[in-house]
């Protein structure tokens, strides 16, 4: 009998956090942090040639980078349920915002 589609997403959630953890486990927090640094730099860069056609599976790429990076840098810093909290308070604003409110 297969897994059921909340069991995969918890099995592939567990799969991520342990290959995060291993990562800054194995490289070192500085390292990652370095790291960090360069693939937001090389998604920058995609993003400034994205007009090109065979540059735009770069930017999907670079972003894909990034966000294995934030994850881990999330995990690092140990701020997680702390960014969590201000994105929401951000999206909140920006919604206000485009309701017409300031």
């Amino acid at each position: 009998m297969g897994m059921t589609e909340q069991e995969l997403h918890l099995t592939r959630d567990r799969w991520e956090d342990v290959v995060l953890h291993r990562a800054i486990e194995v490289y070192g927090d500085n390292n990652q942090i370095d790291q960090a640094e360069q693939e937001l730099i090389e998604l920058l860069d995609a993003l400034k040639h994205r007009s090109r056609p065979d540059r735009i599976t770069n930017v999907y790429e670079e972003i894909a980078d990034v966000g294995i990076m934030l994850d881990q840098l999330k995990l690092i810093f140990n701020c997680g349920d702390y960014v969590q909290s201000i994105r929401t308070q951000k999206l909140a604003r920006l919604e206000k915002r485009m309701n017409g409110g300031s």
